[in-house]
């Protein structure tokens, strides 16, 4: 919050009121920390879509944000304040303190401190949905800003201004009115807890906070009289109002904060009537009305933290901090899963995750359905990242074999299968039981069993193919068989020749396309491997890699 510099000879106390807001979160994940380019590119996005005045970078905001996210790391306090004056990162008392101790003197300061799950642009969307936080996001008095972070996740980002921009006048709704896109859930851990009034409620999802704050020298308190909410049908939202009213830090704010998680894709309408008290003690008559329309459904990002880690990014859709998502190889098999209870990381992880396509299932109790989808895993500057969602699977590691695997299915053989059960012979049968011998009378019946049985004509369906050849390409194993080329298989190779071993190589085919993933590298060794389809019965044995001419091939199968 701000401290105008006209009331600097007032007590400490009225500085404490307004600076001591901090975003609390539960123990953090892995932090991966981002620009502070980026975080404050989102921070001025968020204010522009509400006609104000994007903040400027400031090198020395950058610092004391630095410096008391630091000292956050290094220790006990958990505040705005720095009481451990023995503590090597010491750096002033107060926000205050520590921005004129720069030589930056300024006519308000303001600081917000996140424990994002993931980066610091996390930390901005967390700064930004928290009620009171979002009215220091917002101020439009701010005009510098200066962002710190370290290993841990906190965030620190440091306002002020240079110039006498607090006394201005000016009224700010979120969701701005017409806003798309509106995420549907909050999770109530801030500090100061808003709803006070209301026993707490702390660690609580709710839906999106709604509010509507009066900035400037002519505006004392906002009088909250009544409200309204509904949705697009005309149905009421019970909701918990937050005012000056009900809570001392909510002079100039009114909050609506629904009881329960907006709906997807809905138009909302707020309406909020009351009285605005100005600096002379005159009033103003308030009433304000507007729409908004929330995300059409649920939008994530998938984040991969210390090359071995998945997490999902629910920032766009609202606060989400209970899920799992789990994590399959191209065979259907479960490769990873990490489960968030009480944003703690609980991870399952057989075998360790490389670089390939995977299919993942994403399920919350807080969403009416799971979220499937592919991932991707590639390497960027040493570093496992995940590509961008995608719906179908790419095909680049198959294309090259695509044009061979319509000439391995014979196709000229299928017309010929019908001819397996030899028609044409069934009327000979008849002849056969017109011999009088009696010793043969025995065989007569047997004979005509013969066709009868159904094994010839399930050939078609249940064989045994013969594996032509096996070669080694791109560290791939392509297989052609004799004969007709089974539509449906998938291949394991296990990391020794029993097995036992781990699976090290996999490829399936699914109706002539083909899907990779490999562990690790095949090179020289005797490798057991398993052919299984519906069509045939299992096919295993044991393959040799070599290496010839620098490469490396199946010298036997």
């Amino acid at each position: 919050m701000v401290k105008r510099k006209v009331l600097k000879t007032l007590t400490s106390s009225v500085l404490a009121l307004s600076t001591s807001l901090m975003l609390m979160a539960p123990n953090t994940l892995a932090f991966t920390p981002e620009s502070r380019e980026a975080a404050i590119q989102r921070l001025n996005e968020f204010r522009m879509n509400l006609g104000l005045q994007p903040l400027e970078k400031n090198e020395k905001l950058d610092f004391t944000a630095q410096k008391h996210s630091d000292y956050l790391l290094h220790s006990t306090d958990n505040s705005h304040y720095q009481n451990e004056v023995n503590n090597p990162y010491y750096f002033g008392r107060t926000v205050a303190d520590r921005i004129e101790s720069t030589g930056l003197i300024g006519w308000g300061y303001g600081e917000g401190i996140a424990t994002p799950i993931l980066s610091s642009v996390d930390a901005i969307e967390s700064l930004i949905d928290a009620p009171f936080h979002r009215t220091d996001s917002y101020h439009p008095g701010h005009q510098l800003v200066g962002i710190g972070s370290n290993k841990n996740g906190r965030t620190v980002v440091d306002y002020t201004s240079l110039v006498d921009s607090y006394s201005q006048t000016h009224f700010i709704k979120y969701p701005y009115n017409n806003q798309k896109d509106v995420k549907v859930i909050w999770y109530n851990y801030e500090n100061p807890n808003p709803l006070e009034p209301y026993g707490g409620l702390e660690k609580t999802y709710l839906g999106y906070p709604i509010t509507l704050s009066g900035y400037g020298i002519e505006v004392m308190d906002i009088i909250y009289q009544s409200h309204s909410l509904v949705d697009q049908n005309g149905n009421q939202v019970d909701s918990y109002v937050v005012h000056a009213g009900n809570h001392p830090r909510a002079k100039n704010h009114i909050f609506i904060i629904p009881k329960q998680p907006l709906k997807f894709n809905t138009t909302y309408t707020v309406n909020i009537k009351g009285q605005i008290k100005k600096a002379d003690l005159t009033t103003q008559n308030l009433n304000e009305e507007w729409s908004f329309k929330t995300i059409a459904e649920p939008k994530i990002d998938i984040v991969m933290v210390d090359n071995e880690n998945i997490f999902v990014d629910f920032s766009k859709t609202g606060d989400i901090k209970e899920y799992t998502i789990d994590v399959y190889d191209l065979m259907g098999e479960k490769v990873y899963s990490n489960k968030i209870i009480n944003n703690k990381s609980y991870v399952y992880k057989p075998v360790p995750l490389v670089p390939s396509i995977y299919y993942y299932v994403i399920n919350s109790n807080l969403l009416e359905e799971n979220i499937p989808g592919y991932i991707q895993i590639t390497v960027q500057n040493g570093k496992y990242v995940i590509k961008d969602d995608f719906s179908e699977q790419p095909d680049e590691p198959t294309q090259p074999e695509q044009p061979e695997e319509p000439e391995i299915p014979i196709e000229p053989e299928q017309p010929e299968e019908p001819e397996i059960p030899v028609e044409p012979e069934q009327p000979e049968e008849p002849e056969i039981p017109v011999v009088p011998e009696q010793p043969e009378g025995p065989s007569e019946p047997e004979t005509p069993v013969t066709p009868e049985e159904p094994v010839e004509e399930e050939e078609p369906e249940v064989y045994a193919p013969v594996i032509s050849s096996m070669k080694l390409i791109n560290n791939t194993i392509h297989i052609q068989f004799e004969g007709k080329e089974p539509a449906n298989y998938s291949l394991h190779v296990r990391e020794s020749n029993d097995k036992f071993g781990n699976i090290i190589h996999a490829r399936k085919f699914v109706n002539g396309r083909s899907f990779s993933n490999n562990h690790q590298l095949l090179t020289e060794g005797t490798y057991y491997y398993t052919i299984q389809s519906d069509e045939f019965e299992t096919i295993s044995g044991t393959l040799t890699i070599v290496k010839e001419n620098g490469k490396y091939v199946i010298e036997s199968y």
